[in-house]
């Protein structure tokens, strides 16, 4: 079986230059620094609560890679300071046919298209990999996420599980390598 994968690479933003990369345990600071700098507000979009503490139970899902079930992306600034821009995670449900997708920017890094490019990231790794969905609930005041995830092909449901979320879902197909083994 042959896994496509998304490589290292650079993301050329209209203001700056990313690196982006499979995330690594080494990046748990610079998570834990991207997050405590944000607003609660940002906070409260992406995890559905207010967070002050991101202890390492926290964080580590946004670091999990393991090839086969958890993918997760990294955008790195080329500063010393604060070098995370923004965190992917993409975690497949138990049968392998679907994951779950959550994409995080730093507000300073807001329009430079570095969501819609980790998304597309999140979409390539789970074609290599015969992921067919890629779905996740977003809070249903976000409005950015839901213009993200339309943007995309997205199809937006109300979800009657979750009030006050929307269900995004994205049928991707596998790549030709995957799809003939």
């Amino acid at each position: 079986m042959s896994v496509v994968h998304v490589p290292p690479h650079v993301f050329e933003a209209p203001r700056g230059r990313y690196r982006i990369r499979t995330a690594q345990p080494s990046d748990e600071p610079g998570l834990r620094r991207m997050l405590e700098a944000a607003a609660p507000e940002d906070i409260r979009l992406r995890f559905f609560m207010y967070v002050r503490r991101f202890p390492h139970e926290f964080i580590e899902p946004l670091m999990r890679s393991d090839d086969r079930r958890n993918f997760a992306f990294v955008a790195l600034r080329d500063t010393a300071e604060a070098p995370v821009a923004g965190s992917a995670m993409l975690a497949a449900d138990p049968d392998g046919r679907g994951a779950e997708f959550g994409v995080f920017v730093a507000r300073a890094d807001a329009g430079q298209r570095l969501g819609t490019h980790l998304l597309e990231c999140l979409v390539k790794e789970a074609r290599g990999h015969g992921i067919g969905v890629i779905h996740g609930l977003i809070l249903a005041d976000n409005a950015n996420m839901i213009d993200l995830a339309r943007h995309f092909g997205f199809e937006i449901y109300d979800d009657s599980a979750e009030p006050g979320c929307v269900r995004a879902e994205l049928r991707v197909a596998p790549t030709a390598a995957r799809a003939a083994s």
